[in-house]
């Protein structure tokens, strides 16, 4: 299912594997939100125009303009594109975390990504029921992560890779 705009956007290359399945690039932001359904998603995003695609026509428009909700993955619904978070502020806004938190009081389990290959900018939140539980954003073009919310995670530990 996907939401189009009518804006006009930059067209990215998706990453292709040899089955036809497109993979997320950089300049591009998505959702895993657990055991919700396309509409829910497509609902609470509030996305209006709706158009049902494949995997692979979906994840490629995505990348022009609008939003692709795909069917679950896995328990998870992901949901591709640039308009998640309203134009103008990112993972490392004020605004950011409440948004999230406000997503994930009606959805559940919610986590972000984000990436910009120029500025090495890479962003992961995860929230669960209006709780933001981690949050972080990494600007390797700057040296510092200017977003760092939550305890580290049993994965993060074990890795040895918080501040």
């Amino acid at each position: 299912m996907t939401d189009f705009d009518t804006g006009p956007r930059q067209p990215q290359a998706a990453s292709w594997d040899r089955d036809g399945v497109a993979g997320f690039s950089y300049k591009t932001s998505w959702l895993a939100v657990r055991n919700r359904t396309p509409g829910e998603v497509a609902d609470v995003l509030g996305l209006h125009r709706r158009e049902v695609l494949d995997w692979a026509t979906g994840t490629e428009r995505a990348y022009r303009h609008g939003v692709h909700v795909s069917a679950p993955v896995s328990g998870w619904t992901l949901a591709h594109g640039r308009r998640h978070i309203p134009p103008g502020f990112d993972a490392t806004e004020p605004p950011f975390p409440d948004w999230l938190r406000v997503l994930s009081r009606r959805l559940g389990e919610v986590q972000f990504f984000a990436n910009e290959r120029v500025p090495d900018y890479h962003a992961w939140a995860r929230s669960r029921d209006g709780e933001l539980l981690r949050a972080y954003c990494f600007i390797g073009k700057r040296g510092e992560a200017p977003l760092f919310l939550g305890a580290p995670t049993a994965d993060e530990i074990e890795l040895k890779d918080v501040s």
